[in-house]
């Protein structure tokens, strides 16, 4: 770790002990160029309430005490050890963010399992390490945590309705990795892996024998549901129990206690739950229990706020999860590994002064798988794949009429197109030209301007009411449906039809206007572009197309055209150098001066210089050229 000037961005500030930046331990896992995130969650113990100043069981008195287990957390001077590898963010009850120390607890004079978690993964990777802790007191996973799997329930609004702490998780996850550069402003790479969940909760659970009965069942489902939402299939879980009170309960609570604990470890029992075996692990923190006389207070719920107890859980934590991922370490950078398929997700967009409609949630689901259907027949099998859910209800705190009222651009007409792609790329990350996933976003502004592209295709309120029939005008359902279509199509890259005349009944035109299903088609084009796509499977998860080795590359400040092996016809590619964008081109022809490479979902060619040079772009059939990149190239790479 490097010696740095440290500015810590966070609604906390450390009162009692100043700190400093100091040098880390060399790295276990050598980088592959990814930041590290884990998530840590749970209930008012992985809040923190582990004590800093005051006598005893506080760190204060530990550092004195015992400086051969604790003396690395402070410099010579007695200053606190600032992380200038491992940044944390909590989006929990106010935004606290800043480099990992003493002081992300439940107050700037405490400590919670972060602390201790947060030194163990950062000495162990040698890429940046981020923590996002999304942690509440006093919420049971019997009813605030509780996952979909466990129970039907309505989508929860508020805090204290069911799966209410559920979903934010997920959505505190979205909101972070989608805005990095906010969250995180001093990160300078593009690329990162969530690769770990840290769970300590359960006091809530464990007085309740109903939710202590099916703790274990709730644990397991909420372990899928995460695993299934983020898209990651094995991402790895360390549970530490809920062991308050150590070996030796006493009382009423004593059966109910013990058997919550030994569901919480069972988790991680790969005779039990063989699925589980090498991604998730209970850890057992009754060893940690020190006795009110040792400690700064009389809480028992909260470890009688010992400031090494919350030290210990946090390594023990730390140390589990670095088995876990030792076992499977990140794949080194430059090694690609296809961990799902590519999909189209659907996002409805609730406003802060309206209520989800559930004729609206149903109705976009039933259109897109329509329209998957339609489109496999067009292609005679392949067609795109769905995101799980099929459709994400997000609620947005911007009113409706903020969506297409709220100026945003040069054209009204582009304002709600604008406004709700601002608004999704805010809440879940969305970005144009996606190469995981092409996005529908409907939002339930009032507005009647859909619009679609690069990946992304935004739908006003107009489209809803059609979508359940309650249009003012057009009663058709069918022909909102296929409007969703139309600009899902833009979206993957189709263009117009070049022939309006000839084409007027294609999706693409006019034929979306009470023609679909059985008179409205694709054009020959439209299916070329498609047999392209990276969205497109056959039955068997087979891509359409998979593209070749790259054997030349011309470069440009800023990007490079990449021709790709194979042939009718030659494929390209133009990347940049700062994106994730990508463009696919054809090769038209080529003469002794230059290669042309066609985009028809843009509609417009490129002409390279074979030997490097000046390349131009024409938007009008080749008729005028207008200068583009100074061209240097070409490279081989394969020889």
């Amino acid at each position: 770790m490097k010696k740095a000037t440290i500015f810590l961005v966070s609604t906390i500030f450390i009162a009692i002990f100043s700190s400093t930046v100091t040098a880390a331990p060399p790295k276990t896992c050598p980088a592959n160029g990814k930041l590290k995130i884990f998530i840590l969650s749970g209930q008012s113990n992985m809040v923190g309430f582990g004590q800093l100043a005051g006598n005893p069981g506080t760190m204060e008195t530990y550092l004195k005490s015992n400086p051969k287990d604790y003396g690395h957390l402070v410099d010579n001077n007695g200053k606190h050890v600032i992380r200038d590898d491992v940044w944390i963010v909590n989006l929990s009850y106010k935004e606290q963010k800043g480099w990992l120390t003493t002081g992300y607890g439940a107050s700037p004079e405490h400590i919670g399992p972060e602390y201790g978690f947060g030194f163990i993964v950062g000495d162990y990777f040698e890429d940046p390490v981020l923590l996002i802790k999304s942690a509440w007191g006093g919420r049971s996973l019997h009813r605030n945590f509780l996952s979909p799997s466990s129970a039907n329930y309505p989508t929860p609004k508020a805090d204290g309705d069911t799966g209410f702490q559920y979903s934010e998780i997920l959505r505190h996850v979205k909101e972070i990795t989608g805005n990095l550069k906010r969250y995180y402003p001093s990160y300078s790479g593009k690329e990162y892996e969530i690769i770990g969940f840290g769970w300590h909760q359960g006091w809530n659970d464990r007085i309740n024998q109903n939710a202590v009965d099916v703790y274990e069942r709730n644990m397991e489902n909420f372990i899928k549901d995460i695993r299934k939402d983020l898209a990651i299939e094995k991402l790895p879980f360390v549970i530490a129990n809920t062991g308050m009170g150590g070996w030796d309960i006493v009382g009423s609570y004593k059966k109910k206690v013990e058997k919550l604990m030994a569901a919480q470890l069972a988790l991680g029992d790969p005779e039990k739950y063989p699925e589980f075996k090498g991604n998730v692990s209970g850890v057992e923190t009754r060893d940690f229990q020190r006795t009110r006389e040792q400690s700064p207070s009389r809480q028992d719920y909260h470890w009688f706020r010992n400031w090494e107890t919350f030290y210990l859980i946090g390594k023990v934590m730390g140390d589990s999860m670095v088995d876990l991922l030792s076992r499977n370490p990140p794949v080194k950078a430059g090694v690609e590994v296809e961990t799902t398929l590519s999909r189209v997700r659907m996002v409805y967009l609730v406003s802060s002064d309206r209520e989800e409609n559930v004729e609206y949630t149903a109705a976009i689901e039933h259109a897109i798988r329509d329209l998957q259907k339609w489109y496999a027949r067009q292609l005679n099998g392949p067609t795109f794949r769905l995101n799980d859910p099929v459709v994400e209800v997000v609620k947005s705190n911007r009113p409706a009429d903020w969506f297409y009222g709220n100026p945003n651009g040069h054209h009204k007409d582009n304002w709600g197109f604008n406004n709700t792609l601002d608004e999704a790329i805010r809440l879940l990350g969305v970005k144009r030209n996606d190469p995981k996933f092409v996005w529908a976003i409907y939002s339930d502004g009032p507005g009647n301007k859909g619009r679609g592209g690069s990946g992304v295709t935004c739908l006003p309120e107009d489209d809803l009411l059609g979508l359940v029939g309650k249009h003012p005008t057009q009663k058709n359902k069918l022909r909102w449906i296929a409007g969703l279509g139309h600009e899902l199509g833009h979206a993957f890259g189709l263009p117009h039809p070049s022939d309006t005349v000839k084409d007027a009944d294609a999706i693409m035109w006019t034929g979306m206007y009470n023609k679909y299903p059985d008179e409205t088609y694709l054009t020959d084009n439209d299916k070329k572009i498609l047999m392209r796509s990276p969205f497109f499977y056959y039955d068997n998860d087979k891509p359409v197309f998979q593209k070749g080795k790259v054997i030349y590359r011309y470069t440009y400040q800023g990007g490079a055209f990449e021709q790709h092996a194979g042939d009718a016809p030659i494929y390209w590619m133009e990347i940049k150098t700062n994106s994730d964008d990508t463009y696919t081109f054809e090769e038209s022809r080529r003469d002794a001066e230059h290669i042309f490479l066609h985009d028809s979902s843009r509609g417009f060619t490129i002409r390279l210089p074979i030997t490097g040079g000046r390349s131009y772009i024409s938007n009008d059939g080749e008729k005028t050229w207008q200068p583009l990149y100074q061209i240097t190239g070409p490279s081989s790479t394969n020889p």
